[in-house]
Formats: C-alpha cells, structure tokens, sequence
C-alpha cells in the first residue's frame, strides 16, 4: 500500500488475510457441492474460502453466477479464498488484487459440537462496489456471541458491474456483483444449517456500499425470501438511483478506453484482468457506477419499490455515523496535500445545489445560510457537515418516510468521537466517521490479529451491546429484545426519537433531523 495510505490508516497496513492458527480441524461441514473441513480457532470454528459459484473467468466473465462443481473429498476450507479483483487508491478497503477467481465466503459458528437453530448473520462489505474484501472482517465477538456470520466475498468494479449493448442477452442485467450476493444468499438457504445457523433467521448487514446492497437487495424481486431482517449502516440513499442507461453510458465510454469499442465482447473477454484494471481506473466511473436500476434483479429503484409497496419487507435496522463525511475531507487532505479552502466550500455548495438546474443559484445560497463559516470552523468540517446531513441523515429521513411503517424499523445514530479508527492524520477532528461503527462489531476489523480494535471499557460496552442488538433482529424481528438493551422505539420518518449509540449521554436522540436542514435538502432533492 501506498505512503501515504498507510499514514491515513495505519491498522491496514496491518491486513493480510491472516488467521490465527488453527488447534485441531474443525468438524467437516457437508453441504450441497461437497463437504468441507475447516479449523478450530481460539473461540469459535470457521469455514474459510468456501466457494458459491463457478469461478466467473473466460466466458464466464459478465454473466450471472453458475453453480460450481461438486467435490467428494472433503475440501480443505482452512484459508481465505482471494479478494475479487481491484486496484489500489486511497480510500480502499482491501489490498489490490488481480484475482477473477474470487467468489468464497467465509462461515464463522460458535465453538464445540454443532447445535441447530443460531440466528444467522450476512455481511456485505462496503468499499464503493469497487473495493474491499469478505476477508477484512473477523466476527468473532458476534460469534461468541450466539450467532453464525458469513462473509461474502463479490465481483467488483467494472467486472462486477458493466453494461454494454455488446454483451446482448447477459446484458439484461449489469449488476453481476448483486447476482453473486443472491447466489451465496441461496447457497446460505441450502447449506447454513449444517453449520448450527437457522436459514430461516437469515438477517444480511453492510456498510456504505454494503448498505447500498442491502437496499437493492430488498427492492430485488430475485431475493425475496432469502433473508427475514436487514441492517443498513450509512446508506446513501441518493446512490439507490443509479439507471441502467446511465450505467450503458459508462460502460461504452469503458469498452472505448480498453481499446475494444468496435470489436465488441470477444474483445473484452480476451482483456486481461490487469488490463480490465488498468482501463476501469482510466474511465471516470461517474455517480451511477453500480446497482443499476432497470433490469430483472433491480427493476425499479428502491424509492419506487417502498413507496409502491414492491419489496422485500423485513424487520430492519438504518443508521448513520454522527459524522460520516469527515472521513472523505481527511482522505483528501492527505492526498492533495492541501487543506480544504473557502472556494471549495463554495464549490461543494453549487454542485449539491445543481440537483435541480432551474433552481441551481437560490438551492447553493440557501445551502450557503444552512451552513456558514464562522467562527472555529473548517471549511473541511462545514463541508462535511453539508454532505452528512445531505447524503446520510436527510437521506435516512427519506428512506423512513418512503417505509412509510410497512415494515417494522428501528433507526439509530452513532456518535463515539474518540474510537481508536477515528485517530486520522487531519488538521480537523473527524468525530464518528464514515466506517468508525464496523470496529465495534468486528473486533477484527482491518486486522490481523483481531484485536487491533483496542476499546476502552465504555467503548467495549457499547460494542458488546450493539452486538447483542444487531443478533436479537436476526433471532427475534426485534433489536431491543435481547438482555441488558435499552428500550428502542420503532422509527417513523418523523416525530420518533432514533436511538444514540454513544459512550455517554441520554440514550435517546428526540430530534434527530430539526438540526440537520432535512426540509431544506429535501427540497433539493425533489422530494
């Protein structure tokens, strides 16, 4: 990893899909292709690098997930399958990879003799569907906790999300890294109760881009039934509406920068992966890269789909971090290595006022009265404020609002400022961040040793708590019914107070949007 990567976040440098050594084997897992022998660890047992789906390489590139051969012998499942192809920048969350061959997941169950009927806990990573890896996160502490945790691992970037007229009837859909989520999702149904876990108390979480997965996967007709609760940490609600055209656009623009505009699939199936890499960084991906709307697994948006009542209705669980966008301005200081000025908050103010043209001067002046600067303040930490509010917060409020109580839902916002990840190298304090929530349900979190994550013990307390809610959803329906919880209310899209998850203070938030200018970015954006 780069200089100055490492600097932003020192604990991934630490990564290299290491797992602690294993005492003696596991117990052999039969499942639907094979069986497979994993390994004992200090607390729990896991099942590691199990494949889902055929390895989507040669003419399997750019087509939905295949069922992979079936195996007699007992498959070793004792070490990390790869990370799925990605490149290097700043923000990534997994070290590159050239590896097409990529479609794992990783079971983790509590220690000893198999037992039947654990709650069952599915992670999709985050990442900007162009990035990270199932392999980044150790569940341990959920684990010991009662529950069964997959990890998944997904196609990403161009080769998980390309649409281009030349792939014809696979075209019908450019959402393969979505497909590949469906197709372990239904590998879990089959297979997880071999493992201890319940298939039919399947509750799948992510973060960011993970979040964004959720969403598409409970607006996605090809998944109902595959899961009964979801979890939706730092949802960008607006990045829901990606179109397929607009995801067409991109991919023509792609196939011209790899030099195979008028040669058409063959020509792209024969690139290499470095060079399907190397193009992909070269093509600006844009806002609607990934979860493209208009195809069979994501036929309308995920607006559309709530408020026309076309979902999959599942108890769940939306949140967002108290300030989510301080991460993104730390990253770009660090990178330009520059601190961010007054003419960029002014900059940021047109363009998140632009969303309606004919209203572009008064939204950015409005914008501006919301969010002066003054005093102490940054433009970095005003700007931040601006797209927490915007993007995550106000954008919650929508996704509540659209919900409009059809299916039961528990909103929260965390606010630990001084969580042992929100120590980045910036001339401001970064607060709760984007990702800072991850490290208190995976101690593992961007570590090799699992226990990188060093909580205080109000912070472990947290971490525990949060662990016993996030597990109750996928036994129960019900985050707030597991022991030594506090009380939760149901979420409306106003009026109800959302939950803090926080080290002190009272555990209710009353107001969470009146500070927030939610009627404001409403308004913008057209809702």
């Amino acid at each position: 990893m780069g200089t100055f990567f490492r600097q932003l976040v020192p604990a991934l440098a630490l990564l290299s899909a290491a797992v602690p050594a294993a005492s003696a084997p596991a117990p052999v897992v039969h499942t639907a292709s094979g069986p497979v022998a994993g390994l004992v660890r200090s607390s729990d047992h896991a099942w590691l690098g199990i494949p889902f789906a055929a390895p989507p390489v040669g003419e399997l590139r750019w087509k939905p997930p295949q069922p992979h051969a079936p195996w007699r012998a007992p498959r070793a499942a004792q070490s990390f399958g790869t990370s799925c192809a990605q490149y290097e920048t700043m923000d990534r969350f997994a070290a590159p990879s050239a590896a097409e061959d990529c479609l794992t997941l990783n079971v983790y169950a509590p220690a000893g003799p198999v037992k039947k009927g654990a709650p069952v806990l599915v992670w999709l990573f985050g990442g900007g569907l162009s990035a990270g890896s199932a392999n980044d996160y150790d569940p341990a502490s959920l684990v010991r906790q009662g529950a069964v945790v997959v990890t998944v691992n997904y196609r990403l970037g161009m080769l998980g999300f390309f649409a281009n007229p030349a792939l014809g009837a696979d075209n019908a859909s450019s959402n393969y890294g979505i497909l590949d989520q469906i197709a372990a999702l239904k590998w879990v149904r089959r297979n997880i109760a071999g493992f201890g876990g319940d298939p039919r108390k399947v509750t799948i979480f992510g973060e960011s881009a993970g979040a964004r997965s959720v969403a598409t996967l409970i607006a996605s007709p090809l998944a109902k039934g595959l899961f009964s609760g979801a979890i939706l940490e730092s949802l960008n609600y607006e990045a829901t509406k990606s179109s397929l055209t607009d995801a067409q656009d991109l991919g023509r623009r792609f196939a011209r920068q790899a030099g195979c505009e008028e040669t058409g699939i063959a020509c792209l199936r024969g690139l290499t992966t470095a060079q399907v890499l190397d193009a992909q960084r070269k093509t600006p991906p844009g806002p609607s890269f990934g979860g493209a709307v208009g195809g069979p697994d994501i036929p309308e948006t995920l607006q559309s789909a709530l408020r026309h009542g076309r979902f999959n209705r599942v108890p769940l669980i939306i949140g967002w971090n108290h300030d989510e966008f301080t991460w993104r301005n730390a990253i770009n200081e660090v990178e330009r290595g520059t601190r961010a000025t007054r003419a960029d908050y002014l900059v940021l103010a047109r363009r998140l006022g632009r969303r309606d043209p004919a209203h572009a001067d008064a939204d950015a002046a409005a914008i501006i009265s919301a969010y002066p600067l003054a005093g102490q303040d940054t433009p970095a930490l005003v700007m931040a404020r601006m797209q927490t509010d915007s993007y995550f917060v106000c954008g919650t409020r929508r996704f509540l609002r659209d919900l409009a109580g059809q299916a039961p839902a528990w909103a929260y916002e965390f606010d630990v400022p001084n969580s042992p990840q929100s120590n980045r190298p910036a001339s401001f304090p970064v607060g709760s961040a984007h990702t800072t929530e991850i490290q208190y349900l995976f101690e593992g979190f961007h570590g090799a040793t699992g226990t990188v994550n060093a909580l205080s013990p109000r912070q472990l307390r947290l971490a525990r708590q949060m662990q016993r809610m996030w597990i109750a959803l996928a036994r129960s329906g019900k985050p707030d019914s597991a022991a030594r919880t506090p009380r939760w209310p149901q979420a409306a899209a106003t009026g109800t107070p959302v939950l803090r998850l926080a080290t002190s203070g009272p555990p209710l938030h009353p107001a969470p949007y009146a500070d927030r200018n939610c009627d404001l970015w409403d308004r913008i954006a057209g809702d």
